[in-house]
């Protein structure tokens, strides 16, 4: 027997004998006067935007390794956590291998403000149900010690708590089986269950079969900065880090320390304009040197000349329309990557919108100046900003004048990177 059948020889017992202790109906009381759900996906999602989203353990001690620390406070290792900037919290329940119990994740997350996921060994819904009676706001699926039948009633269960699903795989099949459920969040468990060595090849390897909707979290084997540097060059940029934390004296220098690993810009799994299939996909910049970059393009937006008036009097419903536009041009240039599936998010230095009304059209000259400091250009994030201007103003003076003409959007000049500088008058 490895030591997952061993444990799960004893949850099935230990979830028997609470079931008669407090009944499924008590349960459920006490789950729904639990306080409120906070969102650990969202928490996770948001973190890894700009930096690394870290799921800090609290852990006692491990089969393996058996004591880990022995000045143990939960809840002042949650307010360590949460001060050197974990994202979320992982709380060790599971009493005979891991020295764990259920008050730890009920007191450690009452004394922070982060979601906490009751880390156990999950195979019945009441253990779900309790989950949120303890105040957890994620569970942990394990596919390795459950079925697939069992896994989908784990995962609606917590979904009618409100609760978010960590999926925990260990290799190519379990993986597979994972995709079958709904949950976007996918931990990579990089600790071998027979032996139970660790090798962050796991992580390496999976990580390429993921799609790009699901979200990563590395658990098991990350000790250092050059862990988290190896794995974010992956695009992997979320993890669950207990031990290497667990064992330091002060557990929240070590918390900054680790995420203070420095992080390059973010951009999607490395892929190339088009495969062998002839299939479009995103160019590969993760070789290409960060260098400074501008683009400028330029637009119009023609009107009537009542309609022109009504504009550059600020007498428009809808508000300053000039002002308006500008911002919202400066909004969508933001967000190019996420409008235009090829592109790549990339950190802008500076975007300058600058809109002119033009009584011989009469309307607005538009024009746009990006800059970034990457390895990619922004001649993209240039024109989505002329565009979204354009529309902006259309969309506020539409109301009085259905003959607004947008046209004129183009690249007049990009500079940076091989081809240097190219002008289009």
């Amino acid at each position: 027997m490895t030591i997952l059948d061993t444990i799960k020889e004893y949850k099935l017992k230990e979830i028997e004998k609470d079931k008669k202790l407090v009944s499924v109906s008590r349960i459920e009381e006490l789950a729904k006067a639990a306080s409120p759900v906070r969102n650990f996906y969202a928490a996770i999602k948001h973190a890894q935007t700009d930096g690394y989203g870290l799921i800090a353990e609290i852990k006692k001690a491990s089969p393996s390794k058996g004591l880990i620390r022995e000045d143990f406070n939960p809840e002042k290792l949650a307010t360590a956590y949460e001060e050197g900037g974990a994202t979320c919290l992982s709380v060790l329940t599971d009493k005979p291998s891991f020295m764990g119990d259920k008050d730890f994740l009920t007191n450690a997350r009452k004394s922070t403000q982060l979601p906490a996921l009751r880390k156990d060994f999950m195979y019945d819904t009441y253990q779900v149900t309790e989950a949120r009676a303890l105040n957890a706001d994620c569970i942990l699926i394990i596919m390795a010690s459950v079925s697939d039948q069992q896994a989908e009633e784990l995962e609606n269960a917590a979904v009618s708590w409100n609760m978010d699903v960590l999926i925990e795989v260990h290799n190519e099949i379990e993986l597979e089986r994972a995709m079958n459920l709904n949950s976007p969040m996918i931990g990579v468990n990089n600790r071998d269950l027979k032996t139970f060595e660790t090798s962050l090849e796991t992580t390496k390897r999976l990580s390429k079969l993921l799609p790009s909707d699901r979200l990563i979290v590395s658990e098991s084997g990350l000790f250092n900065t050059e862990d988290l540097r190896s794995m974010a060059e992956l695009d992997v940029r979320s993890f669950l880090i207990g031990e290497s934390l667990m064992r330091q004296p002060d557990v929240k220098t070590a918390t900054q320390k680790i995420l203070s690993t420095p992080l390059r810009p973010y951009m999607p799994k490395s892929l190339t304009h088009f495969d062998n299939k002839g299939n479009a996909h995103m160019v590969d910049v993760s070789s290409k040197d960060n260098t400074d970059r501008l683009a400028i393009a330029k637009g119009t937006v023609r009107m009537k000349r009542e309609t022109f008036n009504i504009m550059t009097e600020g007498k428009a419903k809808k508000g300053d329309v000039l002002s308006i536009a500008r911002v919202a041009g400066i909004m969508g240039c933001k967000k190019t990557s996420d409008l235009i599936p090829l592109c790549h998010p990339i950190p802008l230095s500076n975007v300058k919108i600058n809109l002119e009304p033009n009584t011989e059209l009469p309307g607005v000259d538009i024009e746009a100046h990006v800059k970034t400091n990457g390895p990619t250009g922004v001649e993209m994030e240039a024109l989505t900003a002329v565009t979204v201007s354009c529309l902006t103003i259309y969309d506020m003076l539409k109301a009085v004048d259905k003959t607004i003409e947008i046209g004129n959007i183009r690249l007049t000049m990009k500079d940076g990177g091989k081809s240097g500088r190219i002008e289009n008058p």
